[in-house]
């Protein structure tokens, strides 16, 4: 099943025309050069032909489509601990309708394991898509909770390992980074209702994230503020990515995961360039 997207009436996020063109697919032709001539070809020698297929496979595991997972949590009157939020089995109505607007339901089962969700936790979550992005929402309120896992570890398992948060606070506290703690907390995104058709969306990062964002506060209306936390939560993914590649300092700053496939490729090229011989053996190996 493919995830839906929600409705948009500004039409932002509707279907692409028939005739347009995906970017990732102009981008790759704008790589390619045009045509290869028979000197360019990349010849594999028989000995190396098993290798090479292995790295191709491991190319496969770099997808077309720029994934994030963002955490979702509803903080209920009151609440100020971690293991408070994470507990909740639901929310408010309003919290709900929230939910809604993120994206469209996907089904949990063992054929379908978003954002590496499994039957045991929950029968569905949230899911946006578009033609080059898809953003899986790991939902606390979705999830169950087993009353001898008072920690609520096995949510945790899913939302403190992700880089961005969405946290709906209804708890009448102010929201603290790190109260929903783990090694990848390095964003949160606080949505606060003002009255009964407004919401305060405020983001919160580490300094080294925080730099790269610039819209880290906004006044909506409920009707628009799940589509800008969505925005919000993949700038902030992407700068945790750019973050990420310059600690690394060996690799080039990340870009998207088009950039990524398409270096991948051309070390792949590199490294095969100079071998003699085209067998029939690569083929076979595939």
């Amino acid at each position: 099943m493919q995830p839906s997207s929600p409705a948009d009436p500004s039409g932002e996020h509707s279907a692409m025309r028939a005739d347009a063109a995906e970017p990732a697919w102009v981008f790759l032709q704008l790589c390619q050069g045009g045509a290869l001539s028979s000197d360019q070809v990349v010849r594999i020698p028989a000995a190396k032909a098993s290798q090479f297929a292995r790295t191709l496979r491991t190319l496969d595991l770099i997808g077309h489509l720029e994934t994030h997972t963002v955490g979702v949590v509803y903080a209920a009157p009151g609440q100020k601990t971690e293991a408070e939020m994470l507990a909740n089995q639901y929310g408010s109505e309003r919290y709900a309708r929230f939910l809604r607007q993120l994206g469209g339901i996907v089904p949990i089962s063992e054929d379908s394991s978003p954002g590496g969700l499994s039957e045991k936790d929950g029968h569905f979550t949230y899911v946006y898509d578009d033609p080059v992005t898809q953003v899986v929402f790991h939902v606390a309120t979705l999830m169950p909770t087993n009353e001898s896992d008072v920690a609520c570890n096995a949510k945790k398992r899913y939302i403190g390992n992700d880089f961005v948060t969405i946290v709906y606070n209804d708890s009448g506290h102010p929201y603290r980074l790190g109260t929903i703690s783990g090694k990848f907390a390095h964003v949160a995104i606080i949505v606060v209702p003002q009255d009964d058709e407004t919401l305060s969306i405020t983001l919160l990062a580490k300094d080294e994230i925080s730099r790269w964002l610039a819209a880290k506060r906004a006044l909506l209306k409920d009707n628009d503020a799940a589509s800008l936390c969505r925005k919000m939560a993949m700038r902030a993914q992407l700068s945790v990515n750019v973050w990420r590649t310059q600690e690394a300092a060996s690799d080039p700053p990340y870009l998207n995961m088009a950039v990524e496939r398409y270096r991948k490729i051309k070390q792949l090229r590199e490294r095969y360039t100079a071998a003699p011989i085209l067998t029939k053996t690569f083929i076979d190996a595939l």
